[in-house]
Parts: C-alpha cells; structure tokens; sequence
C-alpha cells in the first residue's frame, strides 16, 4: 500500500454485498471467457470509472486497465491484499491483477467469507490440492482451460494466478 494512504472506506460510494456478487455473476454470464470484458462489465454495473477509458466503450485490455487504475490521477490507489479484504466488505469495488506480455489478467475482489484456495478439480478431473491460506471469492474470466481461471464467486482471489505471477498481482480501489 502506497504511503498516506487509508483503509477507510471514504470517498466512493459504498456498494451493498448483495449487489457486488449481483454485479459479479450478471458480468461472468455477460462474458465468462474475457478476464477484462467481465470485470469492464462489473465496473459498469457497480457504477465505477477508470479515468481515460469511456465508461460505455468497449473494454480496455487487461494490462491497459491496470496501468490505468495505477497511473497517478486516476481516481484509484493501490492497497495491500489484507486492505483490499477489509475494503471490498465495507462496500468499496477492489480490482487485481497483474500484466504480462500482450495481455495479463484481471479479477474483481468479492466480499464474503474467505475461503481456502484450491480444492476444485483441474480441466483433466483431478482435484487440485488446497492451500492452506484463506482468500476472499473472485469474478474472473478466461478462455484458458484451468477451472481456477474462471469464478462468478465460487473461486478465490488467488486461483486464477500461478505461484510465479501471483507475486506481481496488485489491488487497487477507487478514492
């Protein structure tokens, strides 16, 4: 989290849990295949913008939107794992991901009781091994072919990211 900043969720409006996970699983059905036209959709439903991309415009790329919700300006302010949990249960829309070369991958945070990520089976039908850390529940999408990939709430933050790229994962949300 960047110096000076705050956990309190001030300034944007807060949004009810019901209608975040609303919000979540009308935006997976809109498009369970684009990590970014999902959470774009999440966004939109959530009454949330990210400054230079139109709110009603197609959506931005995945590593565009990050740059976008990091850049200074912007409206938003990155916050730490543990915050962005506190933040996303008091109301406030939390967005992760991190970029790659092309294209990288973006979720929504959801709020909800944390869960141990894993536990689901792979796209070969085996069960992926639990990890003992807790996470919150995600909206993300992906045409990849790893279940972790893809959630409406049923999957976690952390599910969606190798080890190696879970590293580089960063959460903003808006002032």
């Amino acid at each position: 989290m960047g110096v000076g900043t705050s956990t309190s969720p001030a300034s944007s409006p807060r949004i009810s849990t019901e209608a975040q996970l609303q919000a979540a699983r009308t935006a997976y059905a809109f498009d369970p295949n684009d990590c970014n036209v999902a959470v774009w959709k999440y966004l939109q439903l959530t009454g949330q913008t990210i400054n230079g991309a139109d709110p009603k415009g197609p959506a931005p790329l995945a590593n565009d939107m990050l740059d976008r919700l990091a850049a200074a300006g912007s409206g938003w302010r990155e916050v730490s794992l543990e915050d962005g949990i506190t933040l996303v249960n008091h109301g406030k829309v939390v967005i992760g991901g991190e970029k790659e070369p092309g294209h990288g991958h973006v979720v929504a945070m959801l709020p909800g009781p944390l869960h141990n990520a894993g536990g689901f089976k792979n796209q070969r039908g085996e069960m992926m091994r639990q990890r003992p850390e807790l996470y919150p529940p995600a909206l993300s999408a992906s045409k990849a072919d790893y279940p972790g990939t893809r959630s409406d709430g049923d999957k976690t933050v952390r599910d969606p990211f190798t080890p190696e790229n879970w590293k580089d994962v960063h959460w903003y949300t808006q002032d």
